[in-house]
């Protein structure tokens, strides 16, 4: 439940932060009964404890993908930064699962509420519940190296698609080379020059 916010962590994480005082998406609800039916879908799907688990292991997913394809300094600076975004994530989990309850309470009714709270409750809806975070766990796993060479990809298409439709001079392409080249490594071992 709480996955879906979470599955791009730092830009769907930084768009919610800077839109939710805007949002009309995330008013209060006219309805207290329909927001407290949503904060029980939420406390039933694993609550406070369930979505830091999930923050964590989105973490622990990314350090490992980050170790793996950086410079020793480049992962050690990764990995300070890391920990600094755990800390600060961590604390804003209320806020999180507040706006993820008025997201719940605004786009479903009262009904599609209490069948989903009730199926949460049941066996299996327990039982998926308790395994989520390794569902997780096993998606981000495959998820995020597919991920990240297919933006490298798409990124390498946007790059020459701007550059030919804007006529890149040779040094905006490599400074745009070089500014998707840290984000994207693929990009630095030779397929975005040109």
């Amino acid at each position: 439940m709480f996955r879906s916010m979470l599955a791009a962590p730092f830009a769907a994480l930084a768009l919610v932060a800077s839109a939710s005082a805007q949002s009309p998406y995330l008013a209060p609800p006219t309805d207290p009964v329909k927001l407290d039916l949503a904060r029980q879908l939420i406390a039933a799907s694993g609550g406070e404890k369930g979505a830091e688990d999930r923050l964590k292991a989105i973490f622990q997913t990314t350090d490992q993908i980050i170790a793996a394809g950086s410079r020793p300094e480049i992962a050690k600076l990764t990995e300070r930064f890391q920990a600094d975004m755990r800390v600060e994530l961590l604390a804003d989990v209320p806020q999180l699962m507040d706006a993820s309850a008025r997201a719940y309470a605004k786009v479903l009714s009262e009904q599609e509420l209490r069948d989903y709270l009730a199926w949460l409750r049941s066996d299996s809806g327990k039982a998926i519940a308790a395994k989520g975070i390794q569902i997780q766990q096993v998606a981000l796993a495959t998820e995020m190296p597919l991920l990240t060479k297919l933006m490298s990809g798409s990124i390498q298409k946007a790059l020459d698609r701007t550059c030919q439709e804007e006529g890149c001079t040779p040094d905006q392409r490599r400074t745009l080379v070089a500014m998707m080249s840290k984000a994207f490594p693929a990009l630095a071992k030779g397929q975005g020059g040109g």
